[in-house]
């Protein structure tokens, strides 16, 4: 095989254009030496510009311009085809790196048509860097950041011009931006810290200064630096009363404030703590502390505000018996007449909104208490009942009455706590029966026993608003009667049984009282 016909030298540039050289056929071209692919993209593109030049009028044959990339050829191989190939312009992708681009002008002489023969007028070979982004911005995105020196700030994002080891200054300012004012934080919790994120990748930590210098790796192309300031958010709490509004005090990091307190400066994710102050009494109404606004029911919280927020501390209401700041007592009293009826007196409730009084009486014979019972409901401005079951005495007996009125709140649909008031009664009486007293008149029907679980013995009180057959049973929950403790004819009034369960095993029993007009089942434990 024949060589090439070489009839230049071949020539290395790294100029943006090629010399002209005195030569019979030859070129010049212009292009970029560096180029640089944009955040997000993987390529650049670097177009080169052709001129070409024949002042003897040489004869050529089929010339072309061989143009390799990196060792290969990609365009105007010199044995390939048979048509002239001389471009004007010739445009490269290129990925991040530096390249190698090799020129080759040739023809296939005069005396032949044998690609081996070809003439070769003129070679250049040079090099083109593709520079690849590393982007560096705010955690919140937009704002202003150092990049370069700590002088001249940036717009986040900011997209610097990098390649591998190459070594720049970063830096974190303190800004206000979309509405919050951003720290770089140092506080120990939750601190400030420079984060690389490769693309297609998680955030790994960089650095915890303020002020740093990132050294760019070979694979950072698309990589984000990102300042991690954090915002000053700006809670307040509150507490919130039904139909009362946010008044009343609160405490916030173990400082006591009127509410809703004012804003608190918080560096995001920094703890406060709130404390909502139980057992308030607003216009007679004694709040308790129900939840937070984030469902907590813990009174003292630690918040972790991420936001601006408002925090409600919610109460719930019921009636209280005082309230010093209106001069209040309920001042639930007796008459003390002794023989007579017992009538019960209270104040009128302050608050309009309680709407009505509860009458709630039990009763202690022989030792044995009975379970509470309702013995009247009367309407607000009432402010006394009767209740002629029971006399009045000074003198202690086997009988004690406890009383309770409970003012009822109709906002919150709430009665006061209980709280007794005993008093020294006796049964207005006027004949007795195998010492069974029997009453006069004024009885409600009832049935309860005590104590309830037992062990063996329990008494069962009971009393009968009309005269009548009375028949009392007690059954297994099985359905089996176990025992029958009354049936006879009785006169209205208050009575008491003893059931002795020492032949029984341990269990649930139910006993009924099936009168003239009272029928009831209850249940009791007996536990040995």
């Amino acid at each position: 095989m024949k060589s090439l016909k070489i009839f230049i030298f071949t020539v290395l540039f790294i100029s943006v254009s090629s010399e002209i050289f005195p030569q019979s056929f030859y070129f010049t071209y212009s292009g970029p030496t560096s180029v640089v692919v944009p955040y997000n993209s993987n390529v650049a593109t670097a177009t080169y510009y052709f001129t070409y030049y024949n002042p003897g009028n040489i004869t050529l044959i089929r010339p072309r311009l061989t143009i390799e990339f990196d060792g290969t050829t990609i365009a105007g191989a010199i044995c390939e085809g048979n048509n002239i190939y001389l471009p004007g312009a010739y445009s490269f992708s290129l990925t991040p790196g530096t390249h190698t681009i090799k020129l080759t002008l040739s023809d296939l002489g005069q005396q032949s048509n044998d690609c081996t023969e070809a003439n070769i007028w003129q070679e250049v070979e040079f090099q083109v860097i593709a520079y690849f982004k590393v982007r560096n911005e705010n955690i919140f995105g937009g704002g202003s950041i150092y990049v370069d020196n700590y002088t001249s700030t940036k717009t986040s994002p900011y997209d610097r011009t990098a390649y591998a080891s190459f070594s720049y200054a970063i830096g974190a300012i303190d800004q206000d931006y979309g509405g919050y004012h951003w720290v770089w934080n140092s506080s120990g919790i939750n601190n400030s810290k420079w984060l690389r994120e490769p693309k297609n990748s998680g955030a790994i930590d960089y650095s915890f200064n303020r002020n740093t210098t990132y050294t760019v790796q070979a694979n950072d192309k698309d990589t984000k630096l990102i300042a991690g300031l954090r915002k000053i958010v700006k809670p307040n709490f509150q507490n919130s009363f039904v139909s009362l509004g946010n008044g009343g005090v609160i405490t916030v990091n173990n400082i006591q404030y009127n509410s809703p307190t004012s804003t608190f400066d918080v560096v995001e994710l920094n703890p406060i703590t709130a404390q909502a102050i139980g057992g308030l009494i607003l216009n007679a109404i004694y709040y308790s502390f129900d939840h937070w606004s984030d469902g907590s029911t813990s009174a003292y919280k630690t918040f972790n505000p991420g936001s601006t927020t408002t925090y409600t501390a919610y109460y719930k209401g019921k009636p209280s018996r005082y309230d010093l700041n209106l001069g209040y007592n309920l001042n639930l009293h007796t008459s003390t007449v002794v023989g007579e009826p017992i009538t019960l007196y209270w104040n009128e409730h302050p608050n309009t909104s309680v709407t009505k009084y509860q009458i709630w009486r039990k009763e202690k014979y022989n030792g044995v208490t009975s379970d509470p019972h309702l013995l009247a409901t009367v309407n607000r401005g009432t402010t006394s009942f009767t209740d002629d079951d029971f006399n009045y005495t000074t003198i202690k007996n086997q009988y004690m009455l406890y009383y309770d009125v409970r003012p009822y709140y109709i906002v919150e649909n709430s009665y006061a706590d209980a709280l007794w008031m005993p008093v020294f009664a006796e049964y207005p009486f006027y004949k007795t029966t195998d010492s069974t007293l029997i009453l006069s008149s004024g009885y409600d029907n009832f049935i309860s026993n005590y104590p309830n679980p037992f062990n063996p013995i329990t008494n069962i009180s009971y009393s009968i608003k009309d005269a009548g057959l009375v028949n009392i049973k007690v059954f297994d929950l099985l359905g089996q009667q176990v025992a029958e403790l009354v049936n006879e004819e009785k006169e209205a009034g208050y009575y008491s049984i003893t059931f002795d369960a020492s032949k029984l095993p341990s269990g649930i029993y139910l006993y009924t009282i099936n009168s003239r007009s009272f029928i009831q089942t209850r249940k009791m434990l007996l536990i040995k």
